[in-house]
């Protein structure tokens, strides 16, 4: 357990560290949120995903001209801000960001998914 906190710490002092370089670096705020998401509440978490994830999905995306780097996480944030708000029951929240989610990725799989969570919500 002692292993697991020092390595959410490490993410999110990385993650800062990251933000504070490039404030527009959306895989970032993701890295973040999902630290914050998955961490315990008894332990610290679910205090800051909502925030970093609207700053995740407010960012462009990131079109990267070499196809070797990473251009991940628009469509990871999204995915991650529906189910946080399906957790906290927030309905109207999750269907509109699901909703436009959808529609700027309609083949990502896991936001397909989602939406048997948010029917007869």
């Amino acid at each position: 357990m002692i292993k697991i906190i020092f390595l959410s710490r490490q993410i999110e002092k990385n993650g800062k560290l990251a933000i504070e370089k490039d404030s527009t670096n959306l895989r970032a705020y993701y890295a973040l949120a999902s630290n914050d998401f998955y961490t315990p509440e008894q332990y610290g978490g679910g205090k800051h995903s909502e925030e970093y994830l609207l700053k995740a999905i407010s960012l462009p995306d990131q079109k990267v001209k070499n196809s070797m780097l990473p251009s991940w996480g628009k469509q990871e944030s999204y995915e991650l801000l529906v189910s946080w708000y399906i957790r906290k029951k927030d309905w109207e929240k999750a269907k509109r960001y699901h909703k436009e989610a959808v529609k700027k990725y309609p083949e990502n799989y896991l936001l397909n998914q989602l939406i048997t969570e948010l029917k007869d919500k």
